[in-house]
C-alpha cells in the first residue's frame, strides 16, 4: 500500500483482490485468501496440499506466495481495513480467520464501487451495499469455510472442462429469498449459494448449454429430519408464485465434504428429497457429489444431449424387424423446430400434456399380449432426476393416453455415460411393491462403450435389449 502526502493511498494488486474476496465471502482464512490471489497454485488435492516429496517445486512456490500475501494481510489490519480471529477446528491448530474492519468498511465498498442502497445480484461481483452486521463471524463457521473451498475447486476445474466456460458464483446472501407460506407467514429460503457455468464454442461466442445450479455443501452432520426440513423448504419456495418471477434453477447440487461413503449418505439424500420434493421431483434434478466425482457429475450434465443422441442412434439400430424387433420408437428431443427434425412424436406430445415432461421411450410389439415400454431415462452417478421420473411415469400411467392401455409392463432404461452405474437405492421410502418390482426389472446403457447392462449389472449378449423383457418371467 503506498500513502500519498495528500493522505490518500494506493492498493497494491494483492491487497485489491483480498478486500474484494473479503467483501464477496465475508470470511476467509490466509490459505484461502492465498488460492483466490493466485489460483494457479490450486491442485486436484485442494483442500489437502500436496506432500513436499511429491511437489517440491510447487511447495516452494506456495511458501513464497504464502509469505506475500500474510505480510500484506498484517499491513491491511495494521491500517484497519480488515481484522482477524484465531479459530480453533476439531483436530486441526488454529486458524486466522479474517473479515472487513468496521473503521473502513464503507471506503473498501467505495473502492469497489458500490452504490448506496444498491442491491445487488451477487453474480459477476455485482455486490450490494451490505450493512457491517453481514460480516460478523457465522455461527457454523466451518460450513462457511467448506462453501469457499467449494468455489475455488470449481475454479480449479474450469480449466479442466472440454469447453471454454465463466464460473459465477452468488453466495447465501444473494441466493436468498423469502416467500409466502400458504398460512401466510414469510419464510425464509436460503440454499449456501447459486452457481452459473457459461459455456461458449470458442472465444466466448456461440453460447452453449450451460449449468445453472442451487448449492448446498453437506457435511453428514445433518439428521434424516432436518435433510426433509431442508427439501420441505425447497418445495415451499418452487409452490410459491416468487418462483416465477426469478430464473430458477433446474438443479440442486449438494456437495458432501464428509469422510464417510458418498454410497450411504446418497440413500438418505435421495429420501428425503424425493419424499418432500414430491411433485417437484421430476424437474429438479439433485446431484450428490464429493470431491471425486465433481467434476465428472457437472460434465455428465452438459454432455446430456450428446448422451441422449448416442443412445437413440443405438436404439434405431436395433429396432428393426432384421434385428428382431417389432414396435415404434418414442424418443423426439425437441417440441418444435423449424431446423431440428428431431420433433417429438404426437404420443410424446400427450404424455407431457399429462406429466409436464416429454418422456422417451420404445414400445415393443413382438408378442401381442404381452406388449412392453422400456422407459429412457438418463441417470448417470448420483443423480435424482432418472428414477423420479421414471416412479412419476408409474405413478401417472392411469392419466396417459389410450395408445398406452394395451402396454401391459413398462421396463425403466437408465443411461449413463461410462464406470459402473451407481444402481437404484435399495431402500426408498414411499414406494409401492408394485413401483419396486417396476424398478426391480431396471437395464442400463453406458453410451461411451454401447455396452447393455442387466438389473444386476451384468452384460447383454445375444438377445436385442428392446426385447430383454419377453425373455424374463412375465
Amino acid at each position: 500500500m503506498r500513502y500519498f502526502l495528500d493522505g490518500s493511498f494506493e492498493l497494491n494488486n494483492i491487497e485489491q483482490v483480498a478486500l474484494r474476496n473479503l467483501y464477496k465471502f465475508r470470511l476467509l482464512t490466509t490459505e484461502q485468501l492465498l488460492f483466490l490471489i493466485y489460483p494457479d497454485l490450486v491442485t486436484d488435492s485442494f483442500p489437502i496440499n500436496p506432500r513436499k516429496s511429491e511437489a517440491l517445486v510447487w511447495r516452494k512456490n506456495y511458501e513464497s506466495k504464502y509469505s506475500r500475501v500474510r505480510r500484506e494481510l498484517i499491513g491491511l489490519e495494521k491500517s484497519k481495513f480488515i481484522r482477524s480471529l484465531p479459530y480453533k477446528i476439531s483436530g486441526r491448530s488454529a486458524l486466522l480467520v479474517f473479515t472487513l474492519d468496521i473503521e473502513k468498511f464503507n471506503l473498501v465498498k467505495d473502492k469497489l464501487d458500490i452504490e448506496p442502497q444498491h442491491i445487488g445480484s451477487g453474480w459477476s461481483d455485482d455486490f450490494g451495499d451490505l450493512s457491517i452486521d453481514f460480516f460478523d463471524f457465522p455461527k457454523r463457521i466451518e460450513h462457511h469455510l467448506d462453501s469457499v473451498n467449494f468455489c475455488i475447486r470449481m475454479q480449479f476445474l474450469s480449466s479442466q472442462f472440454p469447453f471454454m466456460n465463466v464460473i459465477d458464483y452468488a453466495d447465501n446472501v444473494y441466493a436468498a429469498r423469502t416467500y409466502a407460506h400458504e398460512n401466510g407467514s414469510s419464510i425464509k429460503f436460503r440454499p449456501d449459494g447459486e452457481m452459473k457455468i457459461h459455456g461458449f464454442r470458442h472465444e466466448k461466442k456461440n453460447p452453449m448449454p450451460g449449468f445453472h445450479a442451487w448449492i448446498e455443501i453437506d457435511r453428514a452432520t445433518e439428521s434424516s429430519e432436518h435433510l426433509s426440513q431442508k427439501f420441505e423448504n425447497y418445495r415451499g419456495f418452487l409452490m410459491s408464485p416468487t418462483t416465477n418471477e426469478i430464473a430458477r434453477p433446474p438443479i440442486i447440487l449438494v456437495f458432501t465434504v464428509a469422510t464417510t461413503k458418498i454410497s450411504r449418505r446418497w440413500n438418505s439424500m435421495f429420501n428425503a428429497y424425493q419424499t418432500n420434493l414430491m411433485n417437484y421431483s421430476p424437474f429438479i434434478n439433485l446431484l450428490l457429489c464429493n470431491a471425486d466425482n465433481l467434476f465428472q457429475s457437472i460434465c455428465s450434465f452438459t454432455e446430456r444431449n450428446a448422451m441422449f443422441i448416442k443412445v437413440k442412434q443405438r436404439v434405431v439400430g436395433l429396432a428393426k424387424p432384421e434385428m428382431g424387433f417389432l414396435g415404434a420408437v418414442h424418443m423426439g428431443a425437441v417440441r418444435n423446430s423449424e431446423q431440428d427434425q428431431d420433433l417429438f412424436t404426437s404420443l410424446q406430445l400427450a404424455c407431457q400434456d399429462v406429466l409436464g415432461w416429454a418422456p422417451q421411450f420404445v414400445i415393443t410389439e413382438n408378442t401381442p399380449n404381452r406388449v412392453q415400454l422400456y422407459l429412457f431415462n438418463k441417470f448417470d452417478g448420483y443423480e435424482t432426476q432418472g428414477i423420479c421420473r421414471a416412479l412419476d411415469f408409474m405413478r401417472k400411467r392411469s392419466l396417459l393416453p389410450d395408445e398406452l392401455k394395451k402396454v401391459k409392463e413398462i421396463i425403466p432404461v437408465f443411461y449413463f455415460k461410462d464406470g459402473t452405474p451407481v444402481g437404484v437405492p435399495k431402500q426408498i421410502h414411499n414406494c409401492s411393491d408394485e413401483e419396486r418390482s417396476f424398478l426391480s426389472r431396471t437395464l442400463w446403457y453406458g453410451t461411451e462403450l454401447g455396452t447393455w447392462y442387466d438389473e444386476s449389472l451384468k452384460l447383454i449378449n445375444g438377445i436385442n435389449p428392446l426385447t430383454y423383457g419377453l425373455h424374463q418371467n412375465a
